[in-house]
This record gives C-alpha cells, structure tokens and sequence, in this order.
C-alpha cells in the first residue's frame, strides 16, 4: 500500500484513495468506498470503486501465489502479455450486489453492469443478470485461439443457480460483427432459454454470406424416456 486513508469504525468504515501496488506482479490500483455493517457479513453494506486497476493474466497469477502461497493459477497462457486497465464498482449487500466494470486492453474494450442476489441466503437459488458489451475486443488473443479474432457485441442474459442445471434467459445476444475461422460476420442475433434441461432457442442471420432464421428445442436431459430435437427454419 502505497498512500491512502481509512477512516471510521470496524462496523462504520471509509476508504479514501487506497493505492496499492505490488513490484512483484506489476498489479496495481486503487480503492475507494465504504462498508458499514461489519463483522456481520449478512447484513454488511458496500459501496466499493476499484479504479485504473493495471494488470496483465501472467501478474495476476503471480499476484494470487503471493496472498496464498501453495495456489497454483496459471492465467499467463490467456492474453499473454496483453496489458489491461479495469474499473470496477460494487454497491449494496451481498444478497443484493449490484456491480459493474469497463476493461480497456490495446485490442479492445469491454463493459458490463448487472446484479446478484442470494449469496448469503440459505435455501433460496443464486439469481444473476448481466448486460455485457464487447467493441472489437479481440477473443482468439484472449483465449490464445486462432478460431476466432475482434469481437463487437451487445447481449442481455439472466440466470438461476440451483440444484442441478442453471437455469437461464438470453432476452438478446447481438453479434455487430465477428472475425471467425478466416472472414468476416455480421448481422447476427440469437436470444433463448434453457429451462429444465430444455434448450429453446432463436438464431437469425443477415450476414449474406449465412442468411439463416431457425428456431431449435433440444431437451439435454431425457424427458418421458426420450428427448426432443426440433429445428424450424
């Protein structure tokens, strides 16, 4: 910690301009915001500002080894060498944490705000919703994979974790455009649900290099003995 002031009580507590950085793993940033509610983690409030957050996947890696000596996470073979700057917010209770984020990398950008609710909640299911843009963030050298390149999209999805299989709603996933497996694609849209181990999906192309507009119903798990496939386009 290089700079910065806490202030207040365990219970009632204030950060201002926390700056840290750590020479070992290059990872730096700083913090600001406030918890009130302490030691009682149900009933803890936050409102949190991580800003300029300066990492690259290999110091991370090396950062976490640090805090928990034995952990071995290797991120170094994803988006090796590729310089990132994050803003991240949190804000609420953990059974009702709204958060968001932007990252800047020299091959693209991304943002994303959404909420999560239940964490702390015995018996009820984990509920998460996400809207996430993506502007000609480059995916294959993210995932270290030839098979896709830059990526421009928009898509709004929501999810609930219980027992067995999620279940989840993409109200709407547009693909602007897209470099995969050598070319260039536009015009996509898909939006679905799979509920109860059931796939219903949408799928429409404009690209005129894939004019496509399908509808699917797939059941991943057997249902009365068998499973239903179903494709109208």
């Amino acid at each position: 910690i290089r700079r910065g002031h806490v202030s207040g009580y365990v219970n009632d507590m204030r950060i201002d301009r926390l700056v840290f950085s750590d020479p070992a793993s290059g990872v730096s940033a700083t913090v600001d915001g406030t918890c009130v509610g302490l030691p009682d983690i149900k009933q803890m409030i936050v409102d949190a500002r991580v800003q300029d957050l300066q990492a690259t996947t290999d110091g991370i890696s090396k950062l976490i080894a640090g805090i928990a000596p034995g952990t071995r996470v290797d991120l170094g073979r994803y988006a090796r060498d590729l310089p990132m700057t994050l803003q991240l917010t949190a804000k609420g209770p953990l059974d009702r944490l709204e958060l968001g984020g932007e990252l800047y990398t020299p091959e693209g950008t991304a943002a994303f705000d959404g909420d999560v609710r239940n964490l702390l909640a015995a018996g009820r299911p984990v509920e998460a919703a996400v809207n996430l843009s993506l502007h000609e963030l480059d995916l294959g050298r993210i995932l270290a994979t030839d098979a896709v390149g830059p990526v421009s999209l928009r898509t709004r999805a929501r999810a609930t974790l219980g027992k067995g299989l999620p279940n989840a709603t993409v109200d709407t996933l547009h693909i602007e455009k897209v470099r995969a497996l050598g070319r260039d694609f536009s015009g996509i849209d898909v939006a679905g649900t799979f509920t109860d181990g059931t796939l219903d999906a949408q799928l429409h192309s404009s690209d005129p290099a894939v004019l496509i507009d399908l509808n699917a119903l797939a059941d991943l798990q057997p249902r009365d003995g068998g499973r239903r496939v179903r494709i109208r386009g």
